[in-house]
């Protein structure tokens, strides 16, 4: 379910998206790929967290666009989505970093609200951060020469077309 609300939220910043983005990860043959791949991911992370919090935080940044990866590409290896995330965050940990530090402030209202606040702001917190992936994709597929890549590149057309500037 994770991956198709990323697919969601990622189809969103081009136009009006449907529900069913939701289901994208059930639809396809490849799901076990991608349930593993997250699981890794998730797996990665905590183990980094045994080492002092600090570099769990900056690998679970280092690895926050690999479900969005396996949106645009369900084929690829695993090996792939972990490679291209950390070169697409090289330099950019930072950026969403402080992206995500400016919902605090929501954050704190939310949890004022006894967490019902937090039905208005995951979507919000969301729908930036697949903002914050479609800059980083025009942006990588602008500098890679990867091989592997070529399938991941390609913008679908739309009517309109909503930039995101940081």
């Amino acid at each position: 379910l994770a991956i198709g609300c990323h697919n969601f939220f990622k189809a969103n910043t081009y136009e009006q998206a449907d529900l069913n983005k939701i289901t994208f990860a059930f639809k396809k043959d490849n799901y076990m790929k991608m349930a593993t791949t997250m699981f890794l991911k998730d797996l990665f992370i905590g183990l980094w967290m045994l080492l002092f919090i600090i570099p769990g935080v900056i690998k679970a940044y280092e690895y926050r666009m690999i479900p969005y990866i396996l949106t645009d590409c369900p084929d690829i290896p695993r090996q792939e989505a972990f490679r291209i995330s950390k070169e697409m965050m090289k330099g950019n940990k930072w950026k969403l970093f402080c992206l995500s530090f400016s919902f605090i402030g929501w954050d704190i209202l939310a949890a004022l609200t006894f967490g019902i606040g937090h039905l208005v702001l995951c979507p919000y917190v969301e729908a930036a951060s697949a903002a914050f992936y479609r800059e980083l994709k025009t942006k990588y597929s602008l500098t890679s020469k990867d091989s592997a890549f070529i399938n991941f590149i390609g913008e679908p057309k739309f009517e309109k077309n909503i930039t995101v500037k940081f």
